[in-house]
């Protein structure tokens, strides 16, 4: 996993993050929602069902279902089904390693604040993943690059995030050059600045050494366990503040039914023209930034404020103060989605909404994890109402380690809409 954009570092990081972040395109995203929605059919399906079954709905559980059914496919090119089939030994070995602290980790943070320590934990072999998990997603990966190199010239592929790596990797070595994304596919729909890299490329051996399929793995396996967790939270989060405000989701409703008059009609291009949805999502994103704080190392003495920052120092940025400064946030502990309309934007600091990083290191599966929660909010509130009931827990309790999640879940009462 030190192999993952997460630890990489430098040229070496620069390679892979070149080659990566074509798969997160705004075209690539078109195709990738096209299967997002049909996953989203169980989720309303499941809802429904849990609902007549329980009283209530446990719904970071069901959207945790979604989002593994969503991200195995995009990633892996799998039909894993999780939400009627738990059972999947992918699912099986996914919760292994979910559950042994991938996520949660205190090596993840141990090694985020002392970079060096990694070689020694290495060392002595001691990792994150079960030996039996990694051998099975290594095996599950490395079959899987196999035949998306196979078909990289045919025109029946699947678009998954392997495919679109081996075809980039492809690409940059027949052509020889850097070529970006259309200027069209680099603005996202969270409208946040796309890096600008001006820099010039240093052509040095780490950067030039083609991505092996160690490195391949590791991403996929990186946007798997990542992406679940925060995915799956942001979804229970955001239903929570629904729930809690009826005349907040009774204005999302409205804007839903008049832009997807049908499930079909629910993909990227009708999602992203959503305005009030991408408020609603921000502020959840405000008030519970998954990862509470990111680092970022100086790579040249700096000088801000007075305070000369030396070469080789740790920065960390707290994501969640920041973010409920009341000096920047009147009320920050009210659920207020319209602070993020373009007239309040225009008088706020950009850099103090930052759930998923910004500049050249910011997440690359931003834009694919808010996808994912876009769609699926806006299928299950095509078909229910989100209520608070006697098992709600207000406000939700998280987690005292790692990331922002909600520790014992979130449970809502669910109607169906007329």
């Amino acid at each position: 996993m030190d192999k993952s954009l997460f630890f990489l570092r430098d040229s070496r990081w620069k390679k892979v993050r070149n080659v990566t972040s074509q798969s997160f395109s705004a075209n690539k995203m078109k195709k990738m929602s096209l299967l997002v929605n049909e996953k989203a059919d169980r989720l309303v399906e499941n809802i429904g069902k849990e609902q007549a079954k329980s009283g209530f709905v446990e719904c970071k559980q069901l959207y945790g279902y979604f989002v593994m059914d969503s991200i195995s496919a995009c990633a892996f090119g799998l039909d894993v089904d999780s939400q009627d089939n738990p059972g999947h030994p992918f699912v099986d070995h996914a919760k292994k390693v979910i559950q042994s602290g991938f996520v949660f980790s205190p090596l993840i943070a141990i090694t985020a604040i002392f970079p060096w320590l990694a070689g020694i934990f290495r060392y002595f072999n001691i990792g994150l993943l079960k030996s039996d998990s990694l051998r099975f997603f290594r095996d599950i990966a490395t079959q899987a690059i196999t035949i998306r190199r196979s078909t990289a010239n045919k025109e029946n592929k699947r678009m998954d995030f392997l495919q679109l790596m081996v075809d980039a990797t492809r690409q940059k070595h027949e052509d020889g050059t850097n070529q970006k994304e259309p200027q069209e596919d680099i603005d996202d729909d969270l409208k946040i600045q796309h890096e600008n890299d001006k820099d010039s490329v240093h052509r040095d051996a780490k950067m030039s050494k083609p991505i092996d399929d160690d490195e391949f793995t590791a991403q996929a396996m990186f946007f798997l366990f990542g992406g679940y967790e925060n995915t799956s939270s942001l979804c229970g989060f955001s239903s929570y503040f629904l729930a809690r405000n009826p005349e907040i989701q009774d204005k999302l409703i409205k804007e839903i039914d008049e832009v997807t008059p049908a499930s079909e009609s629910v993909n990227y291009t009708t999602i992203a023209k959503m305005t009030y949805l991408d408020h609603v999502i921000r502020e959840t994103l405000r008030l519970y930034p998954i990862a509470p704080l990111i680092s970022r190392v100086c790579t040249k003495e700096y000088e801000v404020n007075g305070f000369t920052i030396p070469k080789g120092m740790q920065v960390d940025i707290p994501i969640y103060t920041i973010q409920r400064d009341p000096e920047i946030w009147p009320e920050p502990d009210k659920f207020i989605p319209e602070r993020f309309t373009k007239e309040n934007l225009e008088t706020t600091h950009p850099y103090s909404w930052i759930p998923f990083g910004t500049g050249p290191r910011m997440c690359i599966g931003m834009r694919f994890a808010v996808m994912e929660t876009k769609i699926a909010l806006v299928r299950v509130l095509r078909e229910f109402r989100l209520e608070t009931c006697p098992q709600t827990e207000i406000p939700p309790k998280t987690g005292s380690i790692g990331l922002v999640t909600p520790k014992n879940g979130i449970a809502l009462r669910v109607v169906r809409r007329n």
